[in-house]
């Protein structure tokens, strides 16, 4: 018997339509077929099955080789295969008018057509090539040696009027070199400030060494002066970098620590050169 559920999905899910397909149609047919008692539900009972299915079964066993080939005879042992007569061959073997087909309709032959007129044969000369070369040769002109690679067997250059005398450019070191000696072993007087050589070479020195700047002692009073100074800028730097926080979180803080250690470390060495009593200033 069919509850009241079922007819309740019949009537709100089933539609009308006998080619709709859903699946609470095949859900009530199984359900009614078990009901009846029989083994087959009734959803597989109306499979279509063709008419002509067993007349292609026994077709194809009648045609059903088993593995063999239809024309399997006895190769002949005096017509073996040759060179040039197998599959790989078989496209040469083919007709080149004939156009075959191709994937693709519209594909164009890489290659031009042939021209149809031959055009004009030139005529076959025969020439006599070593005879043509061998007047060639006897009336070309001989090829001017090289500028580079000239070189004259009839000269003898131990007659030559430069040798076994000294070079010019090593004449001109010699000079320049003994120039310079003497220079530099010259003492110069410098008092004279009017005696100006402005035309020798040796002028750029004179002044330079006549207007070095001159060196003299620094007063004790200055010196202890800015030993002074810079201890107070020590202490101050010292007190202020004492009063920075041991936790550097941050760029900032990171910053003024380094820049305050510069700054003490350029003071501490300025202090130690004027602790020393005697220091030198150029006036």
């Amino acid at each position: 018997m069919v509850s009241h559920v079922d007819h309740y999905y019949q009537r709100q899910f089933i539609p009308e339509d006998p080619l709709d397909e859903s699946v609470y149609r095949y859900v009530a047919l199984c359900s009614q077929g078990s009901e009846n008692g029989s083994k087959k539900s009734l959803g597989q009972k109306h499979l279509y099955k063709s008419k002509f299915a067993e007349q292609a079964k026994t077709e194809y066993k009648n045609f059903k080789t088993g593995g063999k080939k239809i024309n399997n005879e006895p190769i002949n042992p005096h017509k073996y295969l040759k060179k040039g007569e197998g599959k790989k061959h078989e496209k040469e073997m083919h007709d080149k008018n004939v156009k075959y087909n191709t994937h693709s309709s519209s594909r164009k032959s890489s290659k031009p057509q042939l021209p149809k007129s031959q055009g004009l044969l030139l005529k076959h000369e025969s020439k006599n090539y070593i005879k043509n070369n061998i007047i060639a040769n006897d009336n070309s002109i001989p090829k001017k040696p090289d500028h580079h690679t000239k070189t004259n067997p009839n000269i003898n250059y131990l007659k030559k009027k430069d040798y076994g005398l000294i070079p010019e450019y090593i004449k001109e070191m010699k000079e320049s070199k003994s120039k310079s000696q003497t220079l530099a072993s010259k003492p110069h007087d410098f008092s004279k400030r009017t005696s100006r050589n402005l035309n020798g070479s040796n002028y750029s020195m004179n002044y330079r060494q006549y207007n070095r700047p001159r060196m003299i002692k620094l007063p004790e009073e200055e010196r202890l002066k800015i030993l002074n100074g810079l201890k107070k800028n020590y202490e101050l730097l010292s007190n202020e970098y004492k009063s920075i926080s041991l936790v550097l979180d941050t760029c900032a803080k990171v910053k003024r620590k380094s820049k305050l250690e510069e700054q003490l470390k350029e003071i501490e060495k300025s202090i130690d050169k004027f602790n020393q009593p005697n220091i030198i200033i150029s006036s």
